[in-house]
C-alpha cells in the first residue's frame, strides 16, 4: 500500500465507536458485533475506513481495483445517504445508491465529497456474473460531468415545473444519458420536476440533468430558457490567456494528457497547483492516482471549465485513451521519447482534425499544459 494511501486511511480498533461526519459519536460500532451502516453483519470488522474529504470515491475505487481487492465498500454521506459497492478481484459486481443500482449507482456515488467510508470482507463472498471495470466507469463519470458543464445554463431548477413543449419523438440520445426514459416520464406525467425525475428514474442524477438539458436544447422542454451567465470576475492579467481561449471554447475546454511518468503523484500535485495559479482558480475537483486515470477540473475566473484527464502511457490504458478521443478538444502526449513504440501506437489512434501537441520529454506538466493552452489562445495551435 502506498504511503499516501496509508496516511488517508485509518484502521479502527475492534469495538471502537465511529465518529459521524460532523465529528460527533454515532454510538454504532465496527467491532465483532458487526453493526454499523445498514446494521448488516460484518463479523470480520472494518478492514479500512476514512473520510471522503481526504480520499475521494474516484481515488478509493481505483486503489481497490489496483490492489485487486474483494469485499464490500460502504459510503455514508454527511446528509445520511448511503451507498455500497461489492468487489471481486478489483471489479465491481454489485452496487446500490438509494433506488439506483449497478453502473448508475457507481456513476452517482463517485461525486460524493463529504462523509465517511469503510471497506471490509463480508462473511460470504459475493457471487455475480456482472463485472464492471472501475477505470471505464470513472472515465464515463468525468465525460458526463464535462458534457453537463457545457450545458449548465439549460439545466432546470430542482423544483421547477417541467413539461414537454412539443409532441413527437424524443431527441436522439447522442450522449447516452437516458433521454428516452426522461421523455417518457414527462410525457406520461410520472414526474413534473427535476427532483421527481431524479427520485423516480434508475439513472444517475448527472444523466437526468444532461437529458433535460439536451431536451431543452432541442426546444422541446417547455418553460426552460437559458439562464444568463454570471459576469466573469476581472483580475488583471491572471488567466487572461484563458479569456482569449474562451472565444473558441465558450463553455470550456477538455484536454486529454498521455504521460510517461512511472509514478506521477508529485508531478500531478505540482501540476494542479501550477494550473490553479495560472488560471486564478481553485480546483473544482481532483482525483490523482499515480498508476491509472487522474482527473483535474478547474473553473477559471473568466468563466467556463478546464477539464484535464491524464493517463499513463501503457498497453493496458490504450483502450481507455481511445475511448476518450471523441469527447476531448485537444490531446497532449508528454514523454514521447521515454514511452517508445507505445506512444507511437497511441498517437496513431488520434483522428485527424483533433489538436495534438507532442512533448518529447516529461517535465513540469502544469507549466507545459499552461504553455500549450497559451499558444492555442494566441492562434499558434489550430
Amino acid at each position: 500500500m502506498s504511503a499516501n494511501l496509508a496516511r488517508m486511511l485509518t484502521f479502527p480498533q475492534e469495538g471502537a465507536n465511529v465518529p459521524s461526519p460532523d465529528g460527533s459519536r454515532t454510538g454504532r460500532e465496527f467491532g465483532r458485533d458487526g453493526r454499523g451502516w445498514g446494521a448488516e453483519e460484518n463479523p470480520l470488522g472494518s478492514q479500512l475506513e476514512g473520510e471522503l474529504g481526504a480520499f475521494s470515491p474516484f481515488e478509493l475505487l481505483q486503489y481497490l481495483q489496483y490492489l485487486r481487492k474483494s469485499g464490500r465498500l460502504e459510503l455514508l454521506r454527511s446528509d445520511g445517504a448511503e451507498a455500497f459497492c461489492c468487489l471481486v478481484d478489483g471489479a465491481i459486481v454489485r452496487s446500490q445508491c438509494g433506488h439506483i443500482s449497478s453502473r448508475e449507482a457507481v456513476l452517482t456515488l463517485v461525486w460524493w465529497k463529504e462523509g465517511r467510508f469503510r471497506f471490509y470482507l463480508p462473511e460470504a463472498p459475493e457471487q455475480s456474473d456482472e463485472a464492471m471495470n472501475i477505470e471505464e466507469l470513472m472515465m464515463e463519470a468525468v465525460r458526463l460531468a464535462d458534457e453537463l458543464e457545457r450545458r449548465e445554463d439549460l439545466i432546470p431548477q430542482l423544483d421547477q415545473s417541467l413539461s414537454l413543449g412539443s409532441a413527437g419523438d424524443a431527441p436522439e440520445d447522442q450522449l447516452g444519458c437516458g433521454i428516452e426514459q426522461v421523455w417518457q416520464a414527462l410525457e406520461k406525467g410520472l414526474a413534473g420536476t427535476r427532483r421527481e425525475l431524479e427520485e423516480l428514474l434508475p439513472l444517475c442524477p448527472v444523466k437526468v440533468r444532461l437529458a433535460l438539458a439536451e431536451i431543452a436544447e432541442a426546444g422541446a422542454l417547455g418553460g426552460v430558457e437559458p439562464r444568463a451567465a454570471a459576469p466573469a470576475e476581472q483580475t488583471g492579467t491572471v488567466g487572461s490567456w484563458w479569456a482569449k481561449l474562451q472565444q473558441s471554447h465558450p463553455t470550456g475546454l477538455r484536454v486529454l494528457v498521455a504521460h510517461a511518468w512511472a509514478d506521477a503523484s508529485s508531478e500531478l500535485a505540482a501540476a494542479t497547483r501550477s494550473l490553479a495559479d495560472g488560471l486564478g482558480s481553485p480546483t473544482l475537483a481532483t482525483a490523482v492516482v499515480p498508476f491509472g486515470p487522474s482527473f483535474l477540473r478547474f473553473r477559471p475566473v473568466h468563466g467556463g471549465v478546464l477539464s484535464v484527464s491524464l493517463l499513463p502511457i501503457s498497453r493496458k490504458n490504450r483502450f481507455l485513451f481511445e475511448s476518450l478521443l471523441d469527447s476531448v478538444d485537444a490531446v497532449i502526449v508528454s514523454g514521447w521519447s521515454e514511452a517508445g513504440s507505445e506512444a507511437e501506437d497511441w498517437t496513431a489512434l488520434i483522428p485527424q482534425g483533433l489538436d495534438l501537441e507532442i512533448l518529447d520529454e516529461t517535465g513540469d506538466l502544469g507549466a507545459e499544459l499552461a504553455a500549450v493552452l497559451r499558444r492555442r489562445a494566441e492562434g499558434e495551435i489550430r
